[in-house]
């Protein structure tokens, strides 16, 4: 069967998110660059997805290079079995590319934001620097803010 998975490493997820500025907008941009690649391989007039913003988005994002879709956009889409096929092939990609970037990296990267990313998150920084966060890790999200924010804090001089 026929399908794309577009597959974008924390690293390029950070360069993107860096000049798009807006989730929605990115996750636009990934899933009209899917549907583009399909459209490559098949004819299609329909297509559907999650609904994760204004469906404007990746009609848009569609549009910028001359390809026009009828799009239905709604939630909990994966009761379609087409999409919930698509959601079992992207999410083993996302799983494959979590252990080659564990592996590559020699600490166990957990899914989530959890505590548990936390620490994975310190301890490639205490072991490897920084500058080895980005290309395992967004680094725009709540939890790495409140790391970085704890890391940048001025330490409160004693009184004498």
């Amino acid at each position: 069967m026929p399908h794309s998975i577009i597959a974008i490493s924390p690293q390029r997820y950070n360069e993107l998110y860096g000049k798009i500025r807006n989730l929605n907008r990115l996750l636009a941009w990934d899933h009209a660059k899917a549907l583009e690649t399909l459209l490559e391989k098949v004819s299609c007039g329909l297509a559907i997805a999650d609904q994760f913003g204004d469906e404007q988005l990746i009609l848009n994002a569609l549009q910028e290079n001359g390809r026009t879709i009828i799009l239905g956009q709604r939630h909990k889409t994966e009761s379609d079995l087409a999409v919930a096929a698509a959601s079992i092939l992207a999410r083993a990609e996302f799983l494959l590319r979590l252990k080659r970037l564990s592996d590559g990296i020699g600490t166990t990267l957990p899914k989530g934001a959890s505590p548990a990313v936390e620490l994975a998150g310190r301890m490639i920084v205490k072991k490897h620097g920084e500058e080895r966060l980005g290309p395992v890790a967004k680094l725009h999200f709540k939890r790495l803010k409140q790391y970085w924010e704890k890391r940048t804090k001025p330490t409160p001089r004693s009184q004498e």
